[in-house]
């Protein structure tokens, strides 16, 4: 357990008390966990604080856009990847879950400025992550394009890796990601919406590949 819980206190983008409570749990089913995250941010104090609290080893892969918004926190255990932020063209976009596979050679520049509802945008990344992630939070970008991560996650998750997806009802992250990964359990499903986020719990749904 962290030391310090209400450290991590935010004003509503962040994720909820309930919610980091309920990840340290998760990281309980591991020795040297293997933590991957999409948007950088007070969770990543949270998951260094955690290592380090629990004298565990482990490593943080922490992937964002944004130099201003991303954790400042400096760690031997933490890489903070800054990713330049692609789009794909819908027919592209709908292709590659068609077919279960991330196409690089299909993104391009992103065409509209950052928004919080830009189309089918997710980091440039390809092939960076390790094969063996234990825990994974997707909690940015902004839009529908979060579903890219699934691709990305495609045999690098294993029996009892952990997802946890922030506003997963904002789009239709959970189809995708039940499609993607069709063996999983529901392990929690909070939905207590914006009013006192940080104590209710928010918006976030828990999965565990079981097969």
């Amino acid at each position: 357990m962290v030391k310090n819980i209400e450290k991590y206190k935010n004003d509503g983008w962040g994720l909820s008390k309930k919610c980091f409570l309920d990840i340290n749990n998760c990281l309980e089913d591991f020795i040297k966990p293997i933590i991957v995250e999409f948007g950088s941010g007070v969770s990543t104090e949270f998951f260094v604080d955690y290592l380090n609290d629990n004298n565990k080893d482990g490593k943080i892969l922490s992937f964002d856009d944004s130099i201003e918004y991303a954790s400042k926190i400096k760690d031997n255990k933490l890489i903070l990847n800054i990713k330049n932020i692609v789009e794909f063209k819908d027919e592209d976009y709908d292709l590659m879950f068609l077919e279960k596979k991330y196409f690089n050679n299909k993104k391009i520049k992103r065409i509209e400025k950052p928004h919080t509802r830009q189309k089918n945008c997710f980091y440039d990344i390809n092939d960076e992550l390790p094969s063996n992630i234990d825990l994974v939070v997707i909690d940015g970008p902004h839009g529908n394009g979060r579903n890219i991560s699934f691709l990305h996650l495609k045999d690098k998750l294993h029996v009892g890796s952990y997802i946890i997806i922030d506003d997963f009802n904002h789009y239709d992250f959970c189809e995708k990601f039940e499609y993607m990964f069709p063996n999983n359990q529901i392990i929690i499903k909070s939905m207590t919406g914006k009013i006192n986020q940080w104590d209710n719990g928010g918006n976030y749904i828990i999965y565990k590949i079981i097969n």
